[in-house]
């Protein structure tokens, strides 16, 4: 079902201010919960494809709109993203979805150098079907930021897979790190044992690695990837950390430590989906987009649906759907 608004159509056009008055009270209910705050933002195709992957990880409902390849509908936001490659997001969610889904998607660019030594953490795989999920952190000295750049360390999903395979064996030989490289059946685990609560659980692995990390660092910063408006990694160092500041900030790829924690986080999720393509004789696809359909079907055909678990995150709504029918 289209998710458009119906134009207000003016009485004398139909000799019936009843009719307009029907069409007002239904351009109401379509923006009921939402409000009208409107944000227009450009993506890129490949933007936009990671984009709709993720709304449907998040269980957003999706229905058809003129000249627009999606429009999707969530708590408080209704999203377009038109053909032409206009993103317009309106509802008095819009900030808080642009916050969380747009930060870290409107471009890349080079890391930023951070004044001293840093921890920074990133994780990789949230929003994929396939796979698991990683958590990385890197240390990076003051001053050893300038040897990130000159790499080509940045956001990952400002560069190829193929770089990434090459950039990370580098980082962990130059810099400490902690990965946490989660399979599906460890995270579906870990997942279920939160309380079904996929920001908890980043709130653990971030938090672990920051802790681990922390007795090498000289200085007390630590630079997170920011994924809950609560500041929840902030929250759980409070007692855990007190001397460590933490910084959860939105796009934080951009500084260098998170830049090369992305790198690695990325590393190991390409690891894991690529195993268990081998283990099971199965292309699994990355992302929760239209080749996922055809992989699950083929996962089934080949292995029935008791092992689903062993390859896909049971929770997502895509999973659960397959397994209904």
């Amino acid at each position: 079902m289209a998710l458009g608004v119906p134009k207000l159509v003016k009485p004398k056009q139909f000799g019936s201010e009843r009719y307009c008055k029907k069409l007002t009270r239904m351009r109401r209910r379509c923006f009921e919960g939402v409000g009208l705050m409107s944000r227009v933002i450009r993506l890129d195709e490949k933007s936009g494809q990671e984009l709709e992957e993720r709304l449907r990880a998040e269980g957003f409902e999706f229905g058809d709109l003129a000249h627009a390849r999606f429009q999707a509908r969530g708590p408080g936001v209704v999203v377009s993203f038109y053909e032409s490659g206009k993103l317009v997001v309106q509802g008095k969610g819009s900030a808080d979805f642009c916050e969380r889904f747009l930060a870290t998607d409107l471009g890349a660019e080079a890391p930023r150098p951070l004044d001293g030594a840093a921890i920074g953490t990133d994780e990789a795989g949230k929003g994929d079907t396939f796979g698991g999920m990683a958590v990385a952190g890197v240390l990076v000295p003051e001053g050893a930021e300038v040897d990130l750049v000159k790499a080509g360390v940045a956001d990952s999903k400002s560069i190829g897979d193929r770089r990434i395979k090459i950039l990370a064996p580098w980082i962990k030989d130059h810099f400490e790190h902690k990965v946490f490289a989660l399979g599906p059946v460890e995270y579906n685990a870990k997942h279920a044992g939160v309380g079904g609560n996929v920001n908890s659980l980043l709130t653990e692995l971030h938090g672990n690695i920051a802790i681990a990390l922390f007795p090498k660092l000289t200085g007390n910063r630590v630079v997170v990837d920011r994924f809950g408006a609560n500041l929840p990694v902030t929250r759980r160092l409070r007692d855990e950390l007190p001397e460590a500041r933490v910084v959860e900030i939105p796009r934080a790829e951009a500084h260098a430590s998170v830049a090369a924690a992305s790198v690695l986080a990325r590393a190991a999720f390409l690891e894991n989906i690529e195993d268990l393509s081998r283990e099971w004789a199965v292309d699994f696809p990355l992302g929760s987009g239209s080749p996922v359909p055809p992989a699950m079907r083929e996962f089934l055909e080949l292995h029935g649906p008791n092992c689903v678990g062993e390859v896909a995150k049971s929770h997502f709504k895509n999973v659960r759907g397959f397994l209904k029918k």
